[in-house]
């Protein structure tokens, strides 16, 4: 992953396959040391019943250890989901007709067959998409004045390339399996590249589409500074999204 010249596709898809392998290969232990356990009356080897009967003596503390952490996660996991819910249905405002106009034109060239609504919020302070079925992009309404025209199309436009990737279910899968393999690092680097990538193939495709890219960093870093200074209304669930990055031209499709 340290590798540059890597494109950012290609890492984005390994580091979510990797992701997806230890979910099943995870399953697969699980299930096969159950078997075994269950099995074990059969054996007639001493030492594998000593092994079995430590396994017994151990396994409970393990499961309340696992199943109590496990818990905290999902409370943590349920607190974001209801503020994504509030974020998603409350402090709308209509956005204007050209934006609305944009996204609509957009959407039919990139092939997006859903109906995507586009909102201003007063409780985001970076662009952000929810919902699969019925896809919303909600922009900063406190930030989008401080863009040009073409700024935001190419705001517009990144938030589109993750409803046409479907990252909204991806991002949710992904995160309910870091959710359950909370104790494995490897899980959790996995998880955090997933999530980088992920942003920076959309980038791409803002690029890809011929917008200046200096006027997108640009549009970035002015989203990225309003960000800062609305630090103490953090709190809900586009909170993590970092969308500061410095990109070179590659290619996502």
């Amino acid at each position: 992953y340290s590798n540059k010249k890597l494109p950012t596709l290609v890492k984005y898809q390994l580091s979510l396959s990797l992701i997806f392998i230890s979910a099943i290969w995870f399953g697969f232990t699980a299930l096969e040391n159950y078997v075994q356990l269950t099995a074990s009356n059969i054996t007639s080897s001493p030492h594998w019943i000593i092994q079995v009967e430590l396994l017994n003596q151990i396994l409970p503390f393990v499961a309340v250890i696992y199943f109590g952490m496990l818990c905290f996660h999902i409370y943590q996991f349920v607190r974001q989901y209801l503020q994504l819910r509030f974020v998603s249905n409350k402090g709308l405002l209509k956005a204007p007709a050209d934006i609305r106009l944009f996204t609509a034109t957009t959407a039919l060239h990139l092939g997006i067959k859903k109906k995507v609504q586009v909102w201003f919020s007063s409780h985001v302070d970076v662009p952000s998409v929810t919902g699969f079925i019925k896809p919303v992009i909600l922009l900063p309404a406190a930030v989008i004045n401080h863009l040009s025209t073409d700024q935001v199309n190419a705001i517009l436009l990144h938030e589109l390339a993750h409803i046409k990737r479907n990252d909204f279910l991806l991002n949710l899968l992904q995160s309910l399996v870091a959710l359950i393999l909370f104790f494995n690092p490897f899980v959790t680097l996995l998880n955090a590249i997933a999530k980088k990538e992920r942003e920076n193939c959309c980038d791409d495709w803002v690029i890809n589409f011929r917008y200046n890219q200096k006027e997108y960093a640009r549009a970035l870093l002015v989203l990225e500074e309003q960000r800062h200074q609305q630090l103490r209304l953090a709190g809900t669930g586009t909170k993590n999204k970092k969308i500061l990055q410095t990109h070179e031209p590659r290619t996502c499709d």
